[in-house]
Parts: C-alpha cells; sequence; structure tokens
C-alpha cells in the first residue's frame, strides 16, 4: 500500500497551499555514478529539477567563477536553465546548484520517468564541469533538497510534505512567512559585470543574522529551428534574485548599499507584487518565474 500510494503522490501530487507548488513532487534515484539524486518534476510544465551541493567549508563562490560553470555548459542538451544559489549572513547555507531540464519527444512526454533516466545518466558531466572550475559540487538526494528549500523558506528544519504547512502571508512588496519571518525579494540585472561586481562586493561585506540569498539564473538561447532537439547557441540571457530574510528591516541594510553604489541603483528592482513567486524562484526547485506569471500576486492587498 505504501508503494502504491508513494506513485499516485509522484504522478498526482495533492494540491499545495503555494500555487507555484502545485503538481510538483520530489523523489529520488540513483544516478550514473551511484550517487542519490533528488529530482523535483514539475508536471504541469513537463521539466525535472535536480540540485548539486557544495561543502559547507567551499566559502561563497563569485559571480565570475559561476560564470564560467555557466559557459562549460550552456550548451546541454534540454536545458531549461539553471541557477546558482550562494547566501551569507549567519545562518546561511551552503552553496549549491540547480539545473531544470524540459521533457522532449514523445516518451518522455508521455512518461517523465524517461526524462528523470536521461537525466541521471547525463548530470555526471555538470558536476564534472564544476570540478574542473574549482567547484567540488555533487548531487543531492531529496531529503537535502527539501531541508534546504525548507529552511531557505522558514528557517527551521522540515521535510517536503512540511512546505505545505507553511503559512505565506504576500505584502505586496514583501512577505511574512509563518507570521514572524520577513522576506524581500529583488530583481538584479547581474548580465552588467559592474553589476555582478557591486553584488559580489556587497556580500562580501554582509553582517549579522539577517541572510541573504542570491540566485543567479542562466537561461540559455536555443535556435528556432531547435525547439524539438534543444539546439542550444552556448549563450544565454543572466539576470539574479536577491532575497533577504529575517526581522521586519531585514532588506534595509542591502537597500543601503545599494543607494551608496549609484552605478547598481537602475539595475535593481524590488518585486512589487511578485514576491511569493520570487521567494520560492530562489530556493532552487525549478519554480522558474516567467512559467508563473499567472500565478504572482499582483495586488497590494494584505493577507490576512
Amino acid at each position: 500500500m505504501g508503494t502504491f500510494t508513494k506513485l499516485i503522490d509522484r504522478w498526482f501530487p495533492p494540491a499545495s497551499q503555494i500555487p507555484e507548488l502545485n503538481g510538483i513532487s520530489l523523489d529520488e534515484e540513483p544516478d550514473v555514478r551511484g550517487f542519490d539524486m533528488g529530482y523535483v518534476l514539475d508536471k504541469p510544465h513537463r521539466q525535472g529539477t535536480v540540485n548539486f551541493g557544495l561543502p559547507a567549508d567551499s566559502g561563497r563562490v563569485t559571480d565570475s567563477a559561476w560564470r564560467s560553470w555557466e559557459n562549460a555548459i550552456a550548451t546541454t542538451k534540454q536545458m531549461v536553465a539553471t541557477a546558482t544559489i550562494d547566501e551569507v549572513g549567519n545562518t546561511a547555507q551552503p552553496a549549491r546548484i540547480a539545473t531544470t531540464f524540459r521533457a522532449v519527444g514523445k516518451e518522455q512526454t508521455k512518461d517523465m520517468t524517461a526524462l528523470v533516466t536521461d537525466v541521471s545518466l547525463r548530470q555526471s558531466d555538470l558536476y564534472d564541469q564544476a570540478e574542473a572550475l574549482g567547484l567540488s559540487a555533487r548531487p543531492l538526494d531529496s531529503a537535502a533538497i527539501a531541508h534546504a528549500a525548507h529552511y531557505g523558506l522558514t528557517g527551521t528544519t522540515g521535510r517536503w510534505d512540511d512546505l505545505d504547512e507553511v503559512h505565506i502571508s504576500d505584502r505586496g512588496d514583501h512577505l511574512i512567512v509563518d507570521q514572524s519571518r520577513y522576506t524581500t525579494a529583488f530583481s538584479v540585472n547581474t548580465a552588467i559585470p559592474q553589476v555582478a561586481d557591486i553584488l559580489d562586493s556587497i556580500m562580501d561585506n554582509w553582517e549579522g543574522e539577517d541572510v541573504l540569498r542570491r540566485t543567479r539564473f542562466f537561461r540559455p538561447y536555443v535556435l528556432p529551428e531547435g525547439t524539438g532537439d534543444d539546439l542550444a547557441t552556448g549563450h544565454g540571457r543572466r539576470w539574479a534574485l536577491v532575497t533577504i530574510t529575517g526581522n521586519s528591516d531585514a532588506d534595509l541594510g542591502f537597500r543601503q548599499a545599494i543607494d551608496l553604489n549609484a552605478a547598481i541603483g537602475l539595475h535593481v528592482r524590488r518585486l512589487h507584487g511578485r514576491q511569493r513567486t520570487a521567494a520560492l524562484a530562489g530556493l532552487g526547485l525549478g519554480v522558474l518565474g516567467w512559467q508563473h506569471i499567472g500565478n504572482a500576486q499582483r495586488s497590494t492587498r494584505k493577507d490576512n
């Protein structure tokens, strides 16, 4: 009975109280080298996301180092986007990578286990490229992915199913999570090297209990005739989400740092009306903001 229930939950995930997580499930299987590969399946979008973690003592990764890795894997088959995530603050989590793949062809779109199997055979190329650049990334299992997401959202440990119990009050220009944890999300145009360098500097000088999370996105360009075969060009779009979590004025330090750097001010936007979607997109679960515009909370009405 337990196995049957697990299969039902995988293919028909129960509705979540968090709209962006509807139709999304978490499971795992070994990859080609025997690592337990956790994967987040997004059935509505026919996508799967895997995570790689860096050691806790690896330190913060610079934008240029992440960019070198993105350049190395830019033509990866079926890759929708990759998110590189690092945090600063007293309770920061280790850096990690989340890479999302699309199902291609009748077999994979009909049965997404075929996509999972394909990714499990090929994902070692991604962490091999990271290793070659001095980033010792390894696959995260399902428990580690769930912990990173739950801790990133709430500041407490938890399992995947516990995410459905998280209360998110969207106040238009920020969130209040579980009645006490304030979260504010900003979009930063890190495609401009000077802006990326200043954000690096802000992170280097960040102190205190409040956590600053930078989630850098790389979305590869695909040739029009490559819709089916995914003919990636080796180039793509880059930007970052910066999420500040902590007390009620947690984002004050970030806003002050932006005010002191005129060169970056025009390239940072507080995401009014899209705070919940942005916060979830920053967690590495394969929630891609442009696919969830309809779920974005555009009203400034305060939820109870």
